[in-house]
């Protein structure tokens, strides 16, 4: 490409030459013949046939740079739209950097955010909470028994007061006597008791007020009763609240299994936490996962990721769910 466009100059150089000669030759032969242009002198034809032959050189200059260069031919009739774009280009430019700013501004923003939930996070893991507000510490289930007495339930409450006591300890939270406890919880448990009717079965339960670090005394705790009863029945797909917050409800969810291991680890944890969410809602008092751990997690995203697409997840009820469970479920895939 260099040598073509050096060969081009060379002929420019040449032909301007010769015609810049050419000129030359004629003014001064017409100069020595005494030939005038009709009107003027013949030194003033000798000028005018000079300026002549350098414009010649100049219109043949040009025509035979838009010939072999585009270049040429876009500088010399688009200067003005070459203008224009290059004024658009600098205020996209100027306007480019004044986003590259307020991103800078924002990056550093978050940093200093991110640095100080880095040591929020740090103060509460140090900290250490045991038990969330409204957290269930544990639960009983009496039955109307023509032989059970005040006393039995009176056995049945004790032992689980116990329950919550060895718990705590087991966290580093430290607790009241199982005497003061019962002294404080007595007569709501007992009023629970006695709301208990024939062919029903009642889940009396105890649940945090407030949160507990380790090392803090459980002060209070609240109690509840709810009558048992199933919540799902076998077969029963769980149904979630339609896309982007529609009234409608839906039996699956979307999972694609072309995005990355880590990506499909976090919508699984998403799903989950929402029939987490739906299955509280629909009454039961436990936690439903309670035998779902890490290694489960791994198999499933290793099975999802095996479809390489999208596929639809669903929660099937594989026996009768009561609001104390066991939650017994199978997650069903469906590829799209």
């Amino acid at each position: 490409m260099r040598s073509f466009f050096n060969e081009n100059i060379l002929i420019l150089l040449l032909l301007s030459g010769f015609l810049a000669y050419v000129g030359d030759y004629l003014g001064r032969r017409l100069g020595k013949l005494r030939v005038t242009i009709p009107g003027l002198r013949p030194k003033t034809t000798a000028i005018v046939i000079s300026i002549i032959t350098g414009m010649l050189i100049t219109v043949v200059t040009l025509l035979i740079l838009t010939t072999i260069s585009e270049e040429a031919k876009v500088a010399l009739f688009n200067s003005r739209e070459i203008k224009a774009e290059r004024d658009a280009i600098k205020v996209e430019y100027e306007r480019a950097l004044n986003v590259l700013k307020d991103l800078n501004e924002s990056k550093e923003k978050l940093r200093a955010e991110t640095s100080s939930l880095a040591k929020s996070l740090e103060i509460k893991k140090r900290e250490r909470v045991v038990f969330q507000p409204d957290e269930l510490l544990d639960f009983v289930v009496i039955s109307p028994n023509a032989k059970s007495t005040e006393t039995d339930y009176e056995k049945q409450y004790l032992a689980m007061i116990e329950r919550v006591r060895n718990l705590s300890a087991g966290f580093g939270v430290q607790t009241r006597s199982t005497d003061e406890i019962w002294a404080q919880l007595r007569t709501p448990l007992m009023d629970a008791a006695s709301k208990l009717r024939q062919n029903q079965e009642l889940v009396v339960y105890l649940k945090t007020t407030q949160r507990v670090m380790e090392g803090e005394f459980l002060e209070d705790v609240k109690v509840q009763a709810e009558r048992n009863r199933i919540i799902y029945g076998k077969g029963d797909i769980i149904s979630f609240d339609g896309p982007s917050g529609e009234a409608s409800e839906t039996g699956h969810v979307l999972i694609d299994g072309a995005k990355t291991r880590e990506h499909i680890k976090v919508e699984l944890m998403a799903f989950f936490d929402r029939v987490r969410e739906k299955v509280k809602e629909d009454g039961m008092v436990i936690e439903p996962f309670t035998n779902f751990d890490s290694i489960t997690l791994h198999d499933m995203v290793n099975e999802i990721k095996k479809f390489n697409c999208k596929i639809k997840l669903s929660v099937e009820i594989t026996d009768n769910v009561s609001i104390i469970g066991p939650f017994a479920f199978r997650i069903k895939f469906f590829k799209i």
